[in-house]
């Protein structure tokens, strides 16, 4: 299921389905809605924003970023000086230097 969520994502960002600033579902909401793990969906957003697609903001959500140059511009929920780590329920968590 991971393969082709992500897949699909990407997809529907790069056909433009997915407009630049649209909102995504939360990461609890995808579970949900899905019937997946929440941490399958953080992985799957975590990619998404290694490659450019997506940017996300504590407390404005994730959003398309559309192309690899607006997430740099637009800096992301991932930085570059955060220590990764998967708290006791194997959720993945950041720790920003």
């Amino acid at each position: 299921m991971r393969v082709e969520l992500y897949d699909s994502l990407r997809q529907s960002i790069r056909d433009g389905r997915l407009r630049p600033g649209e909102k995504l579902p939360s990461t609890r909401a995808l579970a949900r809605q899905l019937g997946i793990s929440r941490t399958t969906v953080l992985e799957i957003y975590h990619q998404l924003s290694l490659d450019g697609l997506i940017s996300a903001r504590i407390g404005s959500g994730t959003r398309v970023t559309g192309s690899p140059l607006r997430a740099f511009i637009r800096g992301s929920h991932f930085p570059v000086r955060a220590l990764p780590f998967r708290d006791r329920d194997g959720n993945l968590l950041y720790v920003h230097r």
